[in-house]
């Protein structure tokens, strides 16, 4: 929300709590944008666009670490946005996070440890101009969505 701040609500809409704040301190955001949580460890990791990191936190809410700090290009004219720009987790525990100006995917281990990229930038297949939402399929294949080059990948 615009306080930096991760509300958390039950399936019914009644507000449960908060998670984090707004600053560049441990555990706190600067311009929040793609979440999700870690299937194994129910840990949710949350990009933090201003302060090039991503902040995880335990599923009580809790801060634990940050990640990939310092990974993510600044803004580019023309786009909209900047940062880590989706976050997905694969059956292994691996997690993937588009770097939305740096077009590519950021591929790390369950310890945080970034150990692959993916993709550079273009318009060929593999390449990618802003890459956004990811999601992983039931084959376990890697999706993209490709926002300047208007396609899936």
């Amino acid at each position: 929300d615009v306080t930096g701040q991760i509300q958390v609500f039950d399936s019914q809409g009644n507000y449960l709590q908060v998670i984090g704040g707004t600053g560049s301190g441990l555990g706190q955001s600067d311009g929040q944008s793609a979440i999700a949580f870690e299937p194994n460890t129910g840990n949710l990791y949350a990009g933090d666009v201003n302060n090039n990191r991503i902040n995880v936190f335990d599923p009580q809410g809790n801060y634990v670490n940050s990640i990939a700090q310092g990974q993510f290009s600044g803004l580019i004219e023309g786009r909209p946005f900047f940062g880590p720009s989706g976050i997905v987790f694969d059956n292994k525990g691996n997690g993937y996070v588009g770097d939305y100006s740096s077009d590519r995917i950021l591929k790390f281990n369950s310890g945080g440890e970034i150990v692959d990229s993916i993709g550079s930038s273009g318009t060929a297949p593999g390449q990618f101009q802003g890459p956004s939402g990811l999601a992983i399929r039931s084959d376990g294949n890697l999706v993209v969505t490709d926002q300047f080059n208007n396609r899936i990948q």
